[in-house]
């Protein structure tokens, strides 16, 4: 919602599939959060299922005219939506959550300038952790990784560490462990963890002409004060 309010000023659109959990929960999430920023929704627009012919629902979010629009989608579905839209007419800024953050760089020109948040990306700066890991998985794959390969990574870094930490390696020491954990170093930064939850910092990725570019670090409230 910070990074929508920024891109597009003080009006916004979302479009989910209303029977996915998680694109449900993002898009209910963004509502509230960028009402509380000052901003006003002019659009909440879904689809069930797989997306089928999605004119109407889009035509109703160029009709409504935001400033930026949400979509909640998995990087699959992303290149077909957003041609859909701007064939509409539309104008606006176009930003996603990180269900985008496997998208490839070669994408078409409609997805130039559209932006996602991720939790980890090869293409954004990095933690000594994070450097180590990217070359070496590089080295033993011939590609780079993807940030649910790092983050895999780092939920292994993370039984380690309530390993060493626990008494006995049995399942009720190892939880006990793992629920104390209050802050992790990783691969993907620094974790804060609030009953479970981890609190991070959000990478801002664009698509552009030479593929997949770092912007910038949102680093939540709550996190910064630590």
């Amino acid at each position: 919602a910070r990074l929508c309010h920024d891109e597009g000023g003080r009006t916004a659109a979302v479009f989910f599939n209303r029977s996915d959990v998680y694109a449900s929960n993002l898009a209910g999430g963004f509502v509230r959060s960028f009402r509380a920023l000052g901003g006003r929704m002019l659009a909440e627009q879904s689809y069930a299922g797989e997306a089928g012919n999605l004119s109407e629902a889009m035509r109703e979010v160029v009709r409504a005219r935001p400033g930026v629009l949400f979509l909640t989608g998995y990087y699959s579905e992303i290149p077909e939506q957003v041609r859909a839209v701007r064939s509409l007419g539309f104008t606006g800024g176009i930003v996603g959550p990180d269900a985008w953050d496997m998208i490839s760089g070669d994408q078409p020109s409609e997805l130039y300038g559209a932006r996602f948040l991720a939790a980890w990306h090869p293409a954004a700066p990095q933690s000594e952790a994070g450097r180590e890991f990217l070359e070496r998985f590089t080295a033993r794959f011939g590609r780079r990784p993807t940030s649910v390969e790092a983050l895999v990574r780092d939920a292994f870094g993370l039984v380690v560490l309530a390993a060493s930490r626990a008494q006995a390696l049995d399942r009720n020491s190892l939880r006990q462990e793992l629920a104390g954990i209050k802050e992790f170093h990783g691969v993907a930064g620094r974790a804060v963890y609030q009953d479970g939850t981890p609190v991070r910092d959000a990478l801002v990725m664009e698509v552009s002409s030479r593929g997949i570019l770092y912007v910038q670090t949102i680093t939540p409230e709550d996190v910064a004060r630590r």
